[in-house]
């Protein structure tokens, strides 16, 4: 008998933590977009709209962008998609027409007021904070939740959707143990791989928004979360992590990294279901044209420290 999965109860940060805490894909659809990962072995959730009042005092209203989720048992994946004529649909349309693929890094922190205040301190001008609300389906019935969010102006990130996510529910309305016991054995986000032209430069930026310092490891600028990192390289390092991998733009958020609870299963999955897939240095992976655009990095790595294994 499978014994029963538990979420992670630790899921949100507490005072002085910050967390990478998702990523998303861009989409056009959602149908067809859902059932490619349902093949990877994912649970996807159905789709749900967003609602926000994007300050302080402005009424909830529809924010013109949708989404379904896979939730792991650490952060989470999301697709994202346009279900409206809006600013902030109109931005992901933008981002969506330079590439299929990620375009989202969300952080998670614990204190939305005394982050943004820091923020208009060191001169960032961060955007006022959002607040954010849907609905999450679950086994147990809709369960509603959102948070603030904190966003510098997008002129700020060519890479994406920046943000940091401040969760004002508890984690049961999100990650409920139906939802995160996947058939590939993905069980956490644990790092994303950026490819920009000066990632110096792009790792300085990151690191003032979201006050954490970065490191150099070779060619790559690191941003090290208290879980999860973010790894900031040039073009031509892409082929060390990612063998035969081609930026379609620059810059380019290539890879997310997902711990697996049994790696050997993972691979299992992906030749049940005749996905292609490729074995590189103890990761297997599964490539843009699979996984919508990115390239997906499973591993069993304890210390989760995967691009910096590959990067050696």
């Amino acid at each position: 008998m499978v014994a029963p999965v538990t979420v992670n109860p630790h899921q949100f940060p507490v005072s002085g933590q910050l967390f990478l805490d998702h990523a998303a894909w861009f989409v056009e659809e959602f149908e067809e977009s859902g059932a490619a990962l349902e093949r990877l072995g994912f649970i996807v959730t159905p789709l749900r709209a967003h609602m926000s009042a994007l300050r302080a005092g402005d009424s909830i209203v529809p924010l013109g962008t949708a989404n379904r989720c896979v939730m792991l048992r650490s952060g989470f994946l999301e697709m994202l998609g346009s279900v409206g004529d809006t600013p902030m649909a109109a931005q992901l349309r933008a981002q969506l027409a330079r590439y299929p693929g990620l375009h989202l890094a969300a952080f998670s922190g614990h204190d939305a007021a005394a982050h943004h205040a820091a923020l208009v301190e060191d001169g960032l001008d961060p955007l006022p904070i959002a607040t954010i609300r849907r609905n999450q389906a679950t086994p147990d019935g809709e369960q509603a939740i959102g948070g603030s969010i904190i966003r510098l102006a997008p002129t700020a990130w060519p890479e994406g959707r920046v943000q940091i996510v401040f969760p004002s529910m508890s984690p049961d309305a999100l990650w409920h143990p139906a939802l995160v016991q996947h058939a590939n054995g993905a069980d956490r986000l644990s790092e994303l791989l950026i490819v920009v032209e000066h990632p110096r430069e792009r790792a300085e930026a990151f690191a003032r928004f979201t006050r954490r310092p970065v490191r150099q490891a070779g060619k790559r600028w690191v941003l090290d979360t208290d879980r999860g990192r973010v790894h900031l390289t040039v073009p031509a390092e892409l082929p060390r992590h990612l063998p035969g991998v081609q930026p379609p733009a620059l810059p380019y958020i290539a890879a997310v990294a997902i711990g697996s609870t049994d790696l050997t299963s993972s691979r299992a999955w992906f030749r049940q279901q005749g996905v292609d897939h490729g074995v590189h240095r103890d990761t297997v992976q599964v490539g843009p044209a699979d996984a919508l655009g990115a390239t997906l990095v499973f591993h069993d790595r304890v210390d989760d420290h995967v691009f910096d294994h590959l990067g050696t």
